[in-house]
């Protein structure tokens, strides 16, 4: 058993689905670092949903921040069926809330407290993020509660010793291997050579040529040649 699944069960949770949404859309993107989910509902182990209806109208703030944190468990149901293993996440990055709200309601930071508080719970001080907390006039199925969530995901070695993240095609590089756009003037072999380590840098001063084999012979000392001709 995993760490987090430690955590979990010390915490007395257990997480429901997991429930994908419906074609063309992916309950989890992976990239570039980070997971993303798509929005998640308060539904409970049976599919169900936790507290359905308005906020302000019908249901308390209490009852929204339950159902705000069985989105939580949603979000990390699907991650943990993406990632294989929760224990992958090193960080929560940020949660965007949404709250079905009655005119004139403006408890949506309470109600989505409940999704912010059990992320907290679950990742200590890595569960700690960004957030947004936004009424709606309504969502999906009558829900009281949407949350998304995206996370920073461990750079996990392959059986290569490489890493199984995706790299980036900037990452690693010095300033020497900055990519550099070529002059419009600029030479075929200048074009070539655009990228090359240092391009985009002044070349080192050199000395002025001088012209003649007696410049070539004062570099080499020889006298003779150094002399003048005589005429």
């Amino acid at each position: 058993m995993s760490t987090i699944d430690d955590r979990l069960a010390a915490l007395g949770l257990r997480l429901p689905g997991p429930y994908p949404p419906h074609d063309p859309l992916d309950a989890v993107v992976v990239h570039g670092g980070r997971a993303r989910t798509s929005g998640q509902l308060p539904r409970d182990h049976d599919g169900r949903l936790v507290h359905p209806g308005v906020l302000g109208r019908e249901l308390t703030v209490e009852q929204g921040a339950e159902a705000a944190g069985w989105c939580a468990l949603n979000a990390l149901s699907v991650l943990r069926a993406e990632l294989g293993s929760l224990d992958r996440i090193e960080r929560v990055l940020t949660v965007l809330g949404f709250v079905a709200s009655a005119p004139g309601f403006e408890e949506q930071p309470p109600v989505v407290d409940g999704a912010s508080r059990l992320l907290a719970d679950v990742f200590g001080a890595a569960g700690r993020h960004t957030r947004s907390a936004i009424g709606v006039a309504a969502l999906p199925r009558g829900g009281a509660v949407e949350i998304e969530v995206e996370v920073a995901i461990r750079h996990l070695p392959d059986a290569g010793g490489g890493s199984s993240a995706e790299s980036s095609p900037c990452s690693n590089r010095g300033e020497d291997h900055v990519l550099r756009q070529p002059r419009p003037d600029a030479t075929a072999g200048e074009r070539a050579g655009a990228d090359a380590p240092g391009r985009g840098r002044p070349p080192p001063e050199r000395a002025a040529p001088v012209a003649g084999a007696a410049a070539d012979a004062r570099r080499a000392g020889d006298p003779d040649l150094t002399r003048p001709a005589r005429r």
